[in-house]
C-alpha cells in the first residue's frame, strides 16, 4: 500500500537532512564600505509586509514567511515557507539607525557603523560602575549614621 501513494507518505519519513536539501535559502550579498554595511538579500514572490528585520551591534537577524500558490484545472493549492537568517556582521554598526528598502525582490538593508569602538563603550561602563560604587558607599555611611543616631534615641528616651 506504501508503494501506491509515494508522494503522500513519503514526507512523514524524510529525515531533517532531507528536507533540508530541499528548502530554499536567499541568495545575500553583504558590501562593507568605510562608514556603513549595507546587505542585499534577494526574496523573489516574498511580500515586504511579511518580513522583519532585526539588528544588534554584531549580527542582523531577518525573517519572514514566502507564500505559494499552485493552480490547476482540478485544485488550488496554498503552501507557506518561513525562513529566518542570522547574518554575523563584520564590525560593530548601530542599529537605531538602520534603514530598510525593499526595491523590486531585493531586501535592501544599510547599516551604519557604530561611532564608538565596543573598548570605549566597555571603559565608560567601567568609569559608571565605579562612579555607582562611590554613591553606593556614600549612601551606606549616610544611612548608618542615620540608624545610629535612631538608635541612640530610642534607647535614651
Amino acid at each position: 500500500m506504501l508503494t501506491l501513494y509515494p508522494n503522500a507518505v513519503s514526507p512523514l519519513f524524510s529525515t531533517p537532512f532531507e528536507r533540508l536539501a530541499t528548502a530554499t535559502f536567499p541568495a545575500i550579498e553583504l558590501r562593507e564600505t568605510a562608514d556603513e554595511i549595507v546587505v542585499t538579500a534577494c526574496l523573489p514572490g516574498v511580500d515586504p509586509r511579511d518580513i522583519q528585520v532585526q539588528a544588534d551591534d554584531r549580527s542582523l537577524v531577518f525573517y519572514g514567511q514566502q507564500r505559494r500558490q499552485l493552480r490547476n484545472h482540478y485544485r488550488y493549492t496554498t503552501s507557506y515557507e518561513q525562513f529566518q537568517h542570522v547574518i554575523p556582521l563584520p564590525a560593530a554598526v548601530s542599529d537605531r539607525q538602520m534603514q530598510v528598502a525593499y526595491r523590486g525582490d531585493r531586501l535592501i538593508v544599510t547599516l551604519p557603523k557604530a561611532s564608538q569602538p565596543l573598548r570605549s563603550v566597555a571603559q565608560n561602563l567601567q568609569a559608571q560602575g565605579q562612579t555607582l560604587r562611590r554613591y553606593w558607599q556614600q549612601a551606606k555611611t549616610w544611612l548608618g549614621h542615620r540608624l545610629q543616631a535612631w538608635a541612640e534615641r530610642l534607647l535614651a528616651g
